[in-house]
């Protein structure tokens, strides 16, 4: 149900039992609708969906931005204030080493 005034909120695992990434390029299942996510919120980080693609907004305690970035298939844009202190960091972020 999306409630107005509110996004839609996805919460999750970042990864499955395996390992492997559950945020993925495309999905494989079947769909019960398709770009209504805004936000995903799972163990690792909070990320927005945008129209420009995903965008890093917080990361879980003690969770690296690299990380993150493993366990994600498609391009993680870092938002300002998530405090990425090493300028290497971000420049491989948006270029999405």
């Amino acid at each position: 149900m999306r409630l107005p005034g509110r996004g839609v909120q996805g919460v999750e695992l970042h990864t499955t039992r395996d390992g492997d990434p559950k945020i993925v390029q495309e999905c494989s299942l079947p769909l019960t609708g398709r770009a209504v996510v805004d936000r995903i919120i799972a163990d690792l980080a909070v990320i927005d969906v945008t129209d420009d693609g995903l965008v890093l907004r917080e990361l879980a305690p003690g969770v690296t931005f690299e990380q993150v970035r493993r366990a994600t298939v498609p391009l993680l844009t870092p938002a300002h204030r998530v405090g990425l202190s090493d300028p290497g960091q971000v420049m491989e972020a948006r270029a999405g080493a």
